[in-house]
């Protein structure tokens, strides 16, 4: 229900649209030793992102297993007044390694502002999704945003049906705190005890 920076798309597509001005990002992560790369450009409301995983999480094993893979997205959203907004993206994914290839799905959000202290979002990942020739099951995530001090300080709660690394639905917690010079400080946890800050 709220942006949380460049790859913000990649949980609602309605976020492209946040700002008309050019946007490039890219983003390392390693998790248990294994690099993913993220990079993406934003032009004219249509972000265009690539990622490169060393790595992917299975969930019929519970573990991490050798992907090298590759996604392409293309994003876009429409903000119309500041109130409401939808978006919708497609992803493409290509590996060489079985079980990772073949990877394609929809993505579409929407966002809610009624007033300027709250948003509501929805978001619906891997519509009509298939992977390796197999269909996959939709994650649909419901969010809540509150700015109960205006927008330098954001609270938030998501709802979420299955992660990419478990069947169950969670829920998340998140705050964020807009300083000086539009630094920014970012908590989030899961009852699936994930942390990110």
């Amino acid at each position: 229900a709220y942006e949380t920076g460049a790859f913000s798309y990649t949980a609602n597509p309605v976020f492209t649209d946040s700002s008309m001005h050019p946007d490039i990002a890219y983003r390392y992560i390693n998790t248990e030793g294994d690099s993913t790369h993220h990079a993406m450009i934003n032009l004219f409301g249509f972000a265009l992102g690539y990622s490169w995983y060393a790595s992917a999480y299975s969930l019929a094993d519970s573990s991490l297993h050798k992907s090298d893979t590759s996604i392409i997205s293309i994003n876009r959203g429409l903000l119309l007044g500041g109130v409401l907004g939808f978006g919708i993206g497609y992803s493409a994914g290509f590996s060489d390694t079985e079980g990772f290839d073949g990877y394609r799905g929809w993505n579409f959000g929407l966002l809610f502002r009624p007033f300027s202290f709250v948003s509501f979002g929805a978001s619906f990942r891997d519509i009509a999704g298939e992977l390796d020739g197999s269909g996959l099951k939709p994650i649909h995530a419901y969010s809540v945003a509150l700015r109960p001090f205006g927008e330098w300080l954001t609270l938030s709660a998501d709802y979420t049906t299955r992660s990419a690394y478990s069947d169950d639905p969670s829920w998340s917690f998140s705050g964020s705190v807009s300083m000086w010079q539009n630094a920014s400080l970012f908590l989030c946890g899961d009852t699936s005890r994930n942390f990110t800050a």
